[in-house]
């Protein structure tokens, strides 16, 4: 088998409600669809999730690198994940399109064989993952009713946006802890948004409303300031905009900077880079959670492909993509068992996608 051609498709998906962290405001999803096509006729699909708020990669960059990287793709055999991967790290693929692309060869793959993309890579140990709600910045009311609201649909897990105003973080984490109980974890996500000395003195008042992890508080660069809040707050910290690469998770460990690490496809490169990336933190004894951007339909099945196949990922997932824009591409929605995300039954990613929704949401 042979891919023959390689499609690349911009799409714009807007959220049900515009999404805010600390690093600014989305109302819509601006991702790229990759659409692989072998000679044999078999078809895989990938997608690339930039955001502007998050990471400085936008859409019209990740479809020009798709573009320049596409002929390395062009007569090769999927099932050569290694060689094609290498090819482009040589040319010096940027993480967003490569996730993309490498999300696409596992589809194709796995689609030729008739096996989820899980058993291609290792196999299944569980039917689905935990997953966190995650809730963008809005007045503390507001928060609150999300949360519970969600919470009343079996999550055990939410996320509080933070990081903008110390004294607003503390009212929406307070009215969030009231609203849905002790017995729910709760986490908040600062995006990079504190300083040290912030972070010390809006943590230790977290403690109070029983927050259980805080995620990359400080500057993706600040390892060493990292590893000095964790020796003055009792908060496990988890890294996310700090952690793309095998390299950046060596640094980590180091400096001993974090407690936990958010895995994301999109940072490494798509499935094949963060399972071993996975491997490392195993290794390492290091928890993880699996991240998201969020994805559309595609980007959170491959990501729910990768979580079932380790036992590392003890921090559930946030794969919720799906349930946070107006449109998800596939022909059905995945689905949830009181705060689960099922494994779907079907090959490669699990669920087909919807080409005529795809093409109404081309741009």
């Amino acid at each position: 088998m042979r891919i023959t051609d390689v499609g690349i498709i911009p799409v714009s998906v807007p959220f049900v409600e515009p999404f805010e962290i600390a690093g600014g405001r989305a109302t819509h999803g601006n991702h790229v669809v990759v659409r692989l096509v072998s000679d044999d006729g078999q078809v895989g699909f990938g997608e690339s999730a930039p955001m502007s708020s998050y990471s400085p990669q936008t859409q019209e960059a990740v479809v020009a690198e798709m573009n320049r990287l596409k002929g390395l793709l062009i007569g090769q055999d999927p099932f050569d994940l290694q060689a094609i991967h290498l090819s482009m790290k040589k040319a010096g693929a940027d993480c967003f399109a490569l996730a993309g692309l490498d999300i696409a060869m596992h589809d194709l793959a796995a689609r030729s064989l008739a096996i989820p993309i899980c058993r291609l890579i290792g196999g299944s140990l569980a039917e689905g993952i935990d997953l966190s709600w995650a809730i963008g910045f809005k007045p503390a009311e507001e928060m609150a009713r999300e949360a519970k609201r969600y919470v009343a649909k079996g999550f055990r897990t939410v996320k509080l946006k933070v990081g903008d105003e110390p004294s607003l973080d503390l009212e929406r984490v307070a009215a969030v802890r009231q609203a849905i109980g002790r017995k729910v974890v709760l986490k908040v996500d600062a995006n990079q948004g504190y300083d040290l000395e912030t972070a010390v003195r809006v943590g230790r008042r977290f403690l109070d409303h029983g927050v259980a992890v805080m995620e990359q508080p400080l500057p993706r660069s600040a390892l060493s300031e990292m590893a000095k809040l964790r020796q003055k707050i009792s908060i496990p910290i988890m890294v996310d905009e700090s952690l793309y690469s095998i390299a950046d998770a060596s640094r980590i460990l180091e400096e001993k900077a974090a407690d936990v690490f958010n895995i994301k496809i999109m940072k490494p490169g798509g499935i094949r880079p963060s399972a071993k990336l996975a491997a490392v933190a195993e290794a390492a004894g290091m928890p993880c959670m699996l991240g998201s951007m969020p994805e559309l339909g595609i980007g959170t099945l491959a990501g729910l492909q990768l979580a079932v196949t380790s036992g590392i990922f003890t921090w559930g997932a946030e794969l919720i993509g799906p349930w946070m824009f107006r449109a998800h591409l596939l022909k059905e929605t995945a689905k949830l068992a009181k705060g689960k995300l099922m494994l779907p039954k079907g090959p490669g990613l699990g669920i087909d996608v919807d080409e005529k929704e795809l093409v109404r949401y081309s741009c």
